[in-house]
């Protein structure tokens, strides 16, 4: 082998193997859609949240509704980083920002009164590990 086609030969494998190493790339760095663990059906009288399975976790209605505080995680922008913690009368229920409903959930949340539009301002900018209390009856 002359001196010539040793830098020839390595040329080669680099440009066979350049094609390869895009593509594992791309298929490491792809984000792939997050499947929906959640949904949330808003109807006048209230919301009922069900799982993955259709399983009904909680069925509330509008008027037993004591607290709304929005739950911010550090964790985004490519994991879910914000939720809606309810608490009602006997019970209650967590969904996730990207619930399928999830935004019929909350302009229903913004018709309730007290709603604070200030605090759910916060909330939807934090990047921090927070909570945000953005709807409280007594």
């Amino acid at each position: 082998m002359t001196t010539w086609q040793s830098p020839l030969i390595v040329c080669a494998i680099i440009a066979l193997l350049l094609p390869v190493g895009f593509f594992l790339l791309r298929k490491m760095v792809r984000v792939r859609p997050r499947p929906v663990m959640v949904a949330v059906v808003v109807q006048a009288d209230g919301f009922t949240v069900t799982d993955r399975h259709h399983k009904i976790s909680a069925t509330v209605r509008w008027n037993t509704v004591t607290k709304v505080t929005v739950i911010t995680t550090d964790r985004g922008p490519f994991v879910d980083d914000m939720f809606y913690h309810v608490t009602y009368d006997g019970g209650d229920v967590t969904i996730p920002s990207e619930a399928d409903g999830a935004k019929a959930f909350v302009e229903a949340l913004e018709a309730l009164p007290g709603f604070d539009m200030e605090a759910f301002s916060r909330a939807i900018r934090s990047t921090e590990n927070n909570s945000f209390v953005v709807v409280l009856r007594t």
